[in-house]
C-alpha cells in the first residue's frame, strides 16, 4: 500500500462491528484509512457498482440477503473490486462459496486483529491491482485480436478451431459459429499443403511465412502467408496452435497483371523483330518466285512453286496475326451496356451452342454501362465462349455466363464451362503466342483476347481443374 489513504467501506447491519473495525484500523501505523459504514443492502450494491471505495468489508449476514448475494449481484453488474467477507464463526462451506464467487479474502470476526486486517486489506489491494493490470492487458490484446486486418486463429492440435477473429469472417465468408464447427484442413485448396504444414510444425514447433492457397466459402482461391506456433496450456497438458494468416491475393494479382503487361510488351518487341527479320528474306522469296513463274515453268516445277507460294503466304499471314495480337489496339470507346454486349456475343455463338446441344445459363446480376470498344470486346468474349464450347462434350455441356460486382467494386464477368479443363502446367502459358492444345490451333486467339482486356484496363484470371471445367473471370473498373 502507498502513503495515500485507503477508502474502506464496511457493509454490516451492526454498528458495534463498525466501531470495532474502525478502532482496529486506527491501530495500523503504516497506512492511513478512511472508513465508511453502510447498513442497507441496496445502498451497498450501488456503492460496489459505482466503485466508490478501494476495499469492501462485507458481513456474511445482511438480513434476508448475505454477503455472497451482494458479491454476485455486483459481479453481474460489472463491478470488479476487492471484497473481504466477514463472518461471526468459521465455516468451510461459506469460505469456499465466498472464494468461488470472487471474494478476495475471508475473515472470522472473533479472530480479527489489526495485523490480520491490515494484511488482508494489503493482499486484496495487490490482488485487485494485478487483476486490473491483467484485464487491461487482456483488453489490449483482445482489441488487437479483433481489429487487426490479418486473420488470427487458435486451433487444437487436430485442427479444430477454438477461437478466430472478425477478419477471418471478412476474408473467408464463414461466420464465427461456422468456424467453430470446422477443421482448418477444410480451408486448404491442396490437401498436400496441409500435410506439409503439419510436418513442419511437428518437426520445428512453428511454421513461418508458409505460402499456401486457401479456399473461401465460395470456393475461390486466396493466396495467403501462414505463420503458426505451438502453445501449451498453463499445466502443459494441452497443445494448441496459434497462427496468423496474411492475405496476399491482391498483391499476387497485381504482380501477375504487371508480369502480363511486361510479357505483352516483350512479346510485342519480339514480334516486331521477327516480322522485320523474316519479312525481308520473305520479300526476296516472293520476288524470286515471281521471276520463276514468269519464265513459263514446266508442270513439275509449277507444282513446287505453288507449294513455296502457299507456304510463304502462310508465314506472312502468321506474322501479321502475331503483330495484331500483341500490339496495342486502336480502340474507340463508347458507353455500352454490358448485358446487351454479352447477349449479342452469345447470339454469334448460338449455332455452335445449338449444334452441341449445350445448356446455356446466364445470370446478369447488374445493369451497368461501361466505356468499351464494342467490336473488340465482343471478339475477346467470343474467343472465350468458343473455347468453352469446344472444351465441352455434346449433350452434357453447361455454359455459364454471369455478371456481378466484385469485392473491390469492379465489374466482374464470369464465363465458365464443365468441359475437360486445362492441365495445371498449361495455365501459366495460356495467353502466350502460338501456345495451343488444339491440334489445328495456332495459339493466338487468347493472346489477342488478353491484349484486348488489358487495353480496356481490365484483368483476366483463369481457374481450371481437369475433368471439371474452366472458369474465366474478367474484371473491369467501372470508371474506365
Amino acid at each position: 500500500m502507498n502513503s495515500e489513504h485507503v477508502r474502506i467501506c464496511l457493509v454490516d447491519d451492526d454498528e458495534d462491528d463498525f466501531v470495532l473495525t474502525r478502532d482496529l484500523l486506527k491501530e495500523i501505523d503504516e497506512q492511513r484509512f478512511e472508513i465508511s459504514w453502510i447498513k442497507d443492502y441496496a445502498e451497498a450494491v450501488e456503492a460496489l457498482t459505482m466503485k466508490r471505495y478501494d476495499v469492501y468489508l462485507v458481513d456474511f449476514l445482511l438480513g434476508e440477503f448475505n454477503g455472497i448475494d451482494l458479491l454476485n449481484e455486483a459481479e453481474a453488474m460489472g463491478a470488479q473490486v476487492p471484497v473481504i467477507i466477514l463472518t461471526g464463526k468459521g465455516n468451510a462451506d461459506i469460505d469456499r462459496d465466498a472464494m468461488r464467487s470472487g471474494a478476495a479474502d475471508y475473515l472470522i470476526k472473533d479472530k480479527l486483529s489489526a495485523d490480520s486486517l491490515e494484511r488482508s486489506i494489503r493482499y486484496s489491494l495487490q490482488q485487485s491491482n494485478a487483476l486490473k493490470a491483467l484485464k487491461e492487458s487482456e483488453n489490449k490484446y483482445r482489441n488487437i485480436f479483433e481489429k487487426t486486418k490479418d486473420v488470427i486463429y487458435m486451433t487444437n492440435k487436430h485442427g479444430q478451431f477454438l477461437d478466430i477473429n472478425v477478419s477471418a469472417s471478412e476474408l473467408f465468408g464463414y461466420s464465427k459459429q461456422e468456424f467453430m464447427q470446422m477443421n482448418a484442413a477444410a480451408l486448404y485448396a491442396n490437401p498436400n499443403d496441409r500435410l506439409e504444414f503439419e510436418r513442419r510444425i511437428h518437426e520445428q514447433g512453428s511454421v513461418k511465412d508458409f505460402e499456401v492457397e486457401l479456399l473461401n466459402k465460395k470456393s475461390e482461391r486466396l493466396y495467403c502467408l501462414l505463420s503458426t506456433v505451438i502453445q501449451y496450456s498453463a499445466d502443459d497438458t494441452e497443445e494448441f496452435y496459434l497462427g496468423v494468416i496474411h492475405d496476399l491475393t491482391k498483391r499476387k494479382k497485381a504482380e501477375q497483371e504487371m508480369m502480363n503487361i511486361e510479357k505483352f510488351a516483350a512479346t510485342g518487341r519480339l514480334a516486331r523483330m521477327i516480322a522485320h527479320e523474316v519479312r525481308n528474306p520473305l520479300t526476296n522469296i516472293h520476288l524470286a518466285l515471281d521471276q520463276l513463274q514468269s519464265n513459263e515453268p514446266d508442270e513439275d516445277s509449277r507444282m513446287f512453286l505453288d507449294i513455296i507460294d502457299r507456304n510463304s503466304s502462310r508465314i506472312n499471314q502468321l506474322i501479321t496475326e502475331l503483330l495484331n495480337s500483341s500490339k496495342p489496339a486502336n480502340l474507340e470507346f463508347k458507353e455500352y451496356d454490358i448485358t446487351t454486349l454479352l447477349q449479342e456475343t452469345l447470339a454469334l455463338a448460338s449455332d455452335r451452342i445449338t449444334l452441341k446441344n449445350i445448356q446455356l445459363v446466364t445470370r446478369y446480376g447488374l445493369d451497368a454501362s461501361i466505356r468499351v470498344d464494342r467490336e473488340k470486346l465482343q471478339i475477346a468474349f467470343l474467343n472465350m465462349i468458343i473455347n468453352a464450347i469446344e472444351a465441352m462434350p455434346e449433350e452434357n455441356g453447361v455454359l455459364q455466363v454471369e455478371t456481378s460486382i466484385s469485392e473491390e467494386h469492379n465489374l466482374r464477368v464470369r464465363i465458365s464451362d464443365n468441359g475437360s479443363g486445362i492441365p495445371q502446367e498449361n495455365l501459366n502459358h495460356l495467353f502466350e503466342p502460338f501456345f495451343s492444345s488444339k491440334p489445328k490451333g495456332i495459339g493466338l486467339g487468347l493472346t489477342a483476347t488478353h491484349n484486348i482486356i488489358i487495353n480496356h484496363k481490365g484483368s483476366i484470371e483463369v481457374e481450371s481443374k481437369q475433368g471439371l471445367g474452366t472458369c474465366f473471370t474478367i474484371l473491369f473498373p467501372l470508371n474506365n
